[in-house]
């Protein structure tokens, strides 16, 4: 969920997430925990069972059409997963808004729906195992967690941005988007909300 909030800019609030899991205790266990997060983080958690061995999901994928789910947690083993993947794709679901387990981002599973593997199933433990950098919020006694590299190339483009002097929050979130690629602002999330956070740990 960290993941999804660094994407999402600091924030999970309104967000429809879908809880897709195998209706086992092994499917089950993450229910308690996710259900806190929910209540915490003020997201819409939308638990889903499938019974095993998993392959009727007849009556998801109209439910994730007409609440728009935002992202789709995929706690599944087996069929279960190829099934859910041509699902979400005759959905119209990106497939890169769902995260998997381990256990939910095998090749062999992407490779029925002839999904690139650069642009299938985020796997829970790949991208949570990049360094992040811990960060004051303007909230009091607030912090978050941003992936090192959103945070090496906000700084850089903050520090060369106030190299010449003062300059006003607005004016400085147009001269780091003006510096920062094409291919980074597309995939950092609310650009402002990172010029705000990381320029607290600029200025000390």
């Amino acid at each position: 969920m960290t993941y999804l909030e660094d994407f999402n800019g600091g924030s999970l609030v309104g967000k429809p997430i879908m809880h897709m899991h195998h209706n086992s205790g092994y499917g089950r266990e993450s229910l308690p925990t996710l259900e806190a997060l929910a209540k915490l983080e003020g997201f819409v958690l939308m638990p889903m069972p499938v019974e095993h061995p998993g392959e009727d999901q007849s009556a998801i994928w109209p439910q994730v059409m007409a609440y728009r789910t935002d992202y789709i947690l995929l706690w599944a083993w087996g069929v279960m997963n190829a099934v859910a993947l041509r699902g979400a794709i005759g959905a119209g679901c990106p497939v890169d808004q769902m995260m998997g387990i381990r256990w939910s981002a095998a090749e062999s599973d992407q490779r029925p729906p002839r999904l690139p593997r650069a642009g299938g199933l985020h796997q829970r433990g790949a991208d949570m195992g990049e360094a992040r950098v811990k960060c004051r919020t303007p909230a009091a006694a607030g912090c978050t967690h941003i992936l090192g590299w959103k945070f090496d190339a906000v700084r850089a483009a903050i520090l060369d941005a106030i190299a010449d002097g003062p300059i006003s929050n607005e004016d400085l979130k147009d001269k780091v988007g003006a510096r920062l690629d094409a291919a980074t602002l597309e995939t950092i999330g609310k650009l402002g909300w990172h010029v705000v956070t990381v320029e607290l740990e600029v200025r000390g």
